[in-house]
Parts: C-alpha cells; sequence; structure tokens
C-alpha cells in the first residue's frame, strides 16, 4: 500500500484506488491487473484478481447460426472460438458429421445437407466449472445444393409389410440419383432428419402414368402411416392432406412448393414416399428433384 491509498479485498480480489498521481504496487504474478485511468493518464483504479489457483474458463465469442449447404460453415469473423480463464482453455465439442473445433478453438465444417444442426464447445482449462456454448446451425441451400440424391439416401419400406408390398412392384433410383421410382403397391422413406420450421419448404417434381388410390410425400416421426403429415398430389382416395392434390393424371411433370412448416413443425427423422394401390397394385410414381430447405 502507497502512503494516502486504499487497498481493500473481497472474495479474493484486491481493489487499489490511489489519492495521489504517482502509485507503484509490486505482487508479482499472481494477479491479473484492471487498470482505469483518468483523462491525464492518471490511474484512477487498480483491480486485482488472484489467479494463483487459475480462473474458471468464459467463452467469449458468438458463434453464427447460419450455414449454406456446399459452403464453408463461418463460426465468426475470426473462425475462431475465443475464451478467457488461467491458465489458458482447450477446447473439446459435440456436432454433426464433420464438424470439428481444434484444441485451440479454429471451427470448420463444410455441411453436406440442409436441417438443423445442434453444436455444443465446451472450455476447459482444469479450473471447475467448464463452460459450454450450446447452438443449432441451420443450414440451408439453392436448389441446385439440396436436392436430395437418392444414391446417398436410399430408400427402405415403410408402414409395415402390409403398406410397403415387396411383391407388387418395383423401388427403381433413377436420373443419376434424383429420381425415386415407385410401381405396384409400394410406401418408401429415407433417413433423412430436418428441423422443420414455421418458414420450412419442401419442392418437387412428380409425374404418374397409372393413377393409384394415394400418391403422397411428407415427413414422419415413428413410421406409422400418419394421413395429416403426408401431402396427397394424386389418386382415387381422400386420404392424406389434400390442398395439393391437383396432378391432372396425363403422365406429365408436375412441380410442387409446399410451405410445408405451416402445416407442422418439429424434429422429424423420415421423408416419406406414397404409391399406394391396393386395389389393382398397378399404380406409377416419380418423385424427382425434392428439396427441404429454408427460402
Amino acid at each position: 500500500q502507497t502512503d494516502g491509498s486504499v487497498v481493500t479485498q473481497l472474495a479474493g480480489n484486491i481493489e487499489y484506488k490511489p489519492f495521489g498521481p504517482r502509485t507503484r504496487m509490486d505482487l508479482g504474478n499472481s494477479f491479473q491487473q484492471l487498470r482505469q485511468y483518468d483523462d491525464a493518464y492518471r490511474l484512477k483504479s487498480l483491480t486485482l484478481t488472484d489467479v494463483s489457483e487459475g480462473v474458471a474458463p468464459a467463452i467469449t465469442s458468438t458463434a453464427n447460426t447460419i450455414a449454406t449447404v456446399g459452403q464453408p460453415y463461418h463460426y465468426d469473423a475470426n473462425e475462431t472460438v475465443e475464451a478467457t480463464g488461467t491458465p489458458a482453455p482447450s477446447f473439446s465439442f459435440s456436432g454433426p458429421a464433420g464438424f470439428n473445433v481444434t484444441n485451440s478453438g479454429v471451427v470448420s465444417w463444410t455441411p453436406t445437407g440442409v436441417g438443423s444442426f445442434p453444436v455444443t464447445i465446451t472450455a476447459s482449462n482444469g479450473v471447475a466449472p467448464d463452460a459450454d456454448q450450446s447452438f443449432t446451425i441451420v443450414v440451408s441451400g439453392s436448389p441446385a445444393d439440396s436436392v436430395i440424391d437418392f444414391s446417398t439416401y436410399p430408400p427402405s419400406g415403410y408402414g409395415g409389410g402390409t403398406q410397403d408390398q415387396e411383391a407388387t412392384g418395383t423401388v427403381t433410383i433413377e436420373d443419376n440419383g434424383t429420381s425415386l421410382h415407385l410401381t405396384g403397391n409400394r410406401w418408401q422413406y429415407i433417413d433423412y432428419p430436418y428441423e422443420i420450421t414455421a418458414n420450412t419448404v419442401i419442392e418437387f417434381d412428380f409425374s404418374s402414368t397409372h393413377q393409384g388410390e394415394v400418391h403422397g410425400i411428407g415427413m414422419d416421426t415413428d413410421l406409422i402411416t400418419s394421413a395429416d403429415r403426408t401431402f396427397k398430389v394424386h389418386g382415387t382416395q381422400g386420404w392424406g392432406i389434400r390442398d395439393y392434390d391437383n396432378y391432372p393424371g396425363d403422365g406429365s411433370t408436375v412441380s410442387y412448393k409446399i410451405p410445408i412448416g405451416q402445416y407442422y413443425t418439429g424434429s422429424y427423422p423420415y421423408l416419406l414416399f406414397v404409391a399406394d394401390d391396393d386395389a389393382t397394385k398397378d399404380s406409377d410414381s416419380i418423385f424427382s428433384n425434392i428439396m427441404i430447405y429454408e427460402p
């Protein structure tokens, strides 16, 4: 303590407030210093924090939560997680496939599909508690970027054996993976997790050379047939959401753009395709150029 100054200590912190313009204090390397000066650059106050036993980490950077399919994700302008703490913290993380954070905090990721992807980054330095930063990255894309490739997302039977009847028809991937062709009485799904928001859109082309009972598309949570999640575009029965049930039945290709988020929202792991035809088992459906995205 110098003459004419005041030193107080609370919970391991020392606050030094000098009254005169000349001050000097040497406390070694055990304290972090916070200095405040007046307009004449005279020291007004000095707050010292005891760090001899370490300081718990705190993440100070803010994460970007928007990304585009096929483009590098930018965590922030520096691509780096920033954190305080003594000793300097290192980083670990959980996130989508391909997402990475180095020990020094450099973030890298190039998303390959649209959707919502939760991320947690943890800063730790051996002083409790660790610091967590949790956020969700929403990945959208231009139509060319986000068309579903069935070679990457192979279809499987949906709705049980009474719905997807393998012996009645075929399931074929066409057009370099961008089309799914169903014949007979077939119900199919792909694993395609997506966090549907109020803005989410599903866009696709559809064609048919033979009308069945229900031709439709939608998202699902449990692989149990759900009329309130399936958009019917063609067919003789009145099953499903029918606001887009207007295919002309002439074999032409019709493009659909459905604001699916206006009908339901939430986490949906499956994208489903319906070509139902219990009576004649002779339906034909081609779903092509399918995109789910945030406009």
